[in-house]
C-alpha cells in the first residue's frame, strides 16, 4: 500500500514529541483519580473478585452481559490480583489506570516502530480521546480489551515480520484473554486466525510441535469458560440473533472514539452547556477517515490480487483490518448492536489503524494537516474542560456516570459512622438504582466502620445542589 510520506528519521524532535504525548496522556489519565465513575458493574465486579479471594475459587465467571451470556474470568483474575495488593479503592483505581496507561503507551510505541513511514503524531488522538480516557480509568471488565486487542494486533505483526515464535505466543495469549473478557473480541480473533492460516501455513507446518504445545497451554487457560459456553442451552437460541439495518451500520461509526460525538452518553445531554451540541458533533467528521481507510485498504488489496502481485507489509495490515471490519459488521448485525459505545472497545484499534491508513494517504494535502491539528487541539481543550467540570461538579446525574467515586466514598464513610445495620434510601438517581455501589465502598478502605454503638436510624441520600448538572450527593437525615 502506498503512503504519501517519506520515511521519518528518529530525531530529538521526534523523541520530544513522544515524551510530550506520554506526559499529556499520563496527566489526563491519573489526575483526580477519585473522579472516576463507580456505578453498577464496577462494584458488582469487585464484589465477585472479593468473594473469589475469600473462597479461594480459581474459576469464577464474570458479569452477566446484556445479551444473556456471562463473561469470562480474566477481569475477575485481574481485580483479584489488585485486591491482593490493596483494599484501598483509590490505590486500586490508581494502579489499574497506571498499568493500563503504560501498557497502551508501550503498545502504541511498538506499533509505530513497525511502520516508520507512518505519521506518529496521530498517537495524540489516543491520549485526547474522551472515550479512551473514560474507559482507561473505569474499574470495569470490558475496557481491559482496549489493551488486549492493541497488544494482540501489535504482537501478531511483529510475529509476521520477524517469524519469532515468542511474538506468536503473546498474540495467542492476548486473543485467549480478550475472548474471556468480552465476546466482542470475536471479530478480531477471526481476522487474525484467517490471516494466520492463509499467509503463514508454511511456518505452522514447520513448527507444528511448538504450535501444539502452545495450543495445549491456551486450552488449559480457556477450558472452563469454553465448557460453560458450549453447555449453555441459550447460546443456540435464535433470540440471540436479531439483526436490523441500524445494527448493520453501527460499525461504520467506530471512529467516534476519537471525537466528542456521542460522548453525552456518559455525561448526559447538555451537560457541557452552554457549548451547543452541534459543535460537539462537528468533531465527528473524523468518523469519515476510518471509512476512507476501508476504501484504501480494499483498493490496495484488490489491485494486488488482480495482478497476482505479492502483498507488502502494509497490504497484510490492510487485509487484517478488512477482515476484522467485515467480521465486526456480521457480529453487529446478528447481535443487533445499535448505540452503546463500549461495543467498540474490542475494535477501537481497528479504527485507529484505518484512520492512519487514511491520513497517510491524505497527509500531503495542506488542508488535512491543518484540520487534523485543529481537531487535536479542540479535543485536548475539551477533555481538560470535561475533567475540570467533573471535578468541580463531583460527577453528573446521568445513568452512565453519576457521582464520582470520591464523593460516594465520602457518603459511605459518613454512613459507617452510625454503624452497619441501619437503613438508607436515596432520592439521587444512581444510588437509588445501584445501592450496591455505596454498600461495597462501606466494606473497603478508606470507608472504615466506626466502633461507635450501632444506631437504629434511617438516612436519605440527596443531591447537594439544585443545579441539574451537579452530581454531588450528601447524606441527609
Amino acid at each position: 500500500m502506498e503512503v504519501s510520506q517519506k520515511p521519518s528519521n528518529v530525531s530529538i524532535s521526534t523523541f520530544q514529541f513522544q515524551l510530550l504525548y506520554l506526559a499529556l496522556g499520563m496527566i489526563c489519565s491519573l489526575l483526580w483519580i477519585g473522579d472516576t465513575p463507580f456505578i453498577n458493574d464496577e462494584p458488582l465486579l469487585l464484589n465477585i473478585a472479593l468473594k473469589a479471594n475469600e473462597q479461594g475459587d480459581f474459576f469464577t465467571l464474570g458479569l452477566m452481559g446484556t445479551k444473556g451470556l456471562q463473561y469470562g474470568p480474566v477481569p475477575i483474575w485481574f481485580y483479584r490480583a489488585l485486591l491482593f495488593v490493596t483494599h484501598n479503592i483509590y490505590v486500586l483505581a490508581f494502579l489499574k489506570t497506571l498499568l493500563v496507561f503504560f501498557a497502551n503507551a508501550l503498545g502504541i510505541y511498538y506499533f509505530f516502530r513497525l511502520l516508520p513511514r507512518w505519521n506518529f503524531h496521530t498517537a495524540v488522538l489516543i491520549f485526547v480521546s474522551p472515550f479512551l480516557w473514560f474507559y482507561g480509568r473505569s474499574l470495569w471488565d470490558n475496557c481491559l480489551n482496549i489493551t488486549l486487542t492493541l497488544w494482540g494486533f501489535v504482537a501478531y505483526f511483529y510475529f509476521f515480520k520477524t517469524r519469532h515464535f515468542g511474538w506468536l505466543s503473546i498474540t495467542v495469549f492476548c486473543l485467549a484473554a480478550a475472548f474471556q473478557v468480552h465476546l466482542m473480541s470475536l471479530p478480531f480473533i477471526a481476522a487474525v486466525t484467517i490471516h494466520l492460516i492463509v499467509f503463514n501455513r508454511q511456518f505452522l507446518c514447520q513448527n507444528w510441535k511448538k504450535i501444539l504445545l502452545l495450543a495445549l497451554c491456551v486450552s488449559f487457560f480457556m477450558k472452563d469458560y469454553v465448557y460453560y459456553l458450549i453447555t449453555l442451552p441459550e447460546l443456540s437460541s435464535s433470540s440471540h440473533f436479531t439483526g436490523s439495518v441500524r445494527s448493520f451500520f453501527f460499525p461504520f461509526y467506530g471512529g467516534q472514539f476519537f471525537s466528542l460525538h456521542g460522548f453525552y452518553y456518559f455525561l448526559g445531554k447538555r451537560w457541557l452547556a452552554p457549548i451547543p451540541d452541534f459543535f460537539l458533533s462537528l468533531t465527528g467528521w473524523i468518523i469519515l477517515l476510518p471509512i476512507y481507510g476501508i476504501f484504501r485498504s480494499f483498493k490496495a488489496c484488490y489491485q494486488k490480487v488482480k495482478i497476482k502481485a505479492q502483498f507488502d507489509f502494509e497490504d497484510h495490515l490492510a487485509f487484517v483490518c478488512l477482515t476484522w471490519f467485515v467480521a465486526f459488521i456480521s457480529l453487529s448485525f446478528l447481535k443487533n448492536l445499535r448505540s452503546d459505545p463500549h461495543y467498540y472497545n474490542s475494535a477501537w484499534f481497528l479504527y485507529f489503524v484505518l484512520l492512519n491508513i487514511a491520513l497517510n494517504a491524505l497527509w500531503n494535502r495542506t488542508w488535512i494537516r491543518k484540520l487534523f491539528y485543529i481537531h487535536g487541539a479542540i479535543m485536548f481543550v475539551s477533555l481538560i474542560s470535561i475533567m475540570i467540570l467533573l471535578h468541580h461538579r463531583h460527577g453528573t446525574r446521568s445513568l452512565h456516570y453519576g457521582a464520582t467515586l470520591e464523593n460516594q466514598v465520602e457518603v459511605a464513610t459518613e454512613l459507617n459512622k452510625y454503624g452497619s445495620t441501619h437503613q438508607w434510601i436515596s432520592k439521587a438517581e444512581n444510588p437509588h438504582w445501584f445501592p450496591h455501589a455505596i454498600n461495597l465502598l462501606r466494606n473497603l478502605e478508606p470507608a472504615s466502620l466506626s466502633t461507635a454503638p450501632t444506631q437504629d436510624k434511617s438516612f436519605e441520600i440527596l443531591y447537594a445542589e439544585d443545579n441539574v448538572y451537579d452530581g454531588k450527593i450528601v447524606l441527609g437525615p
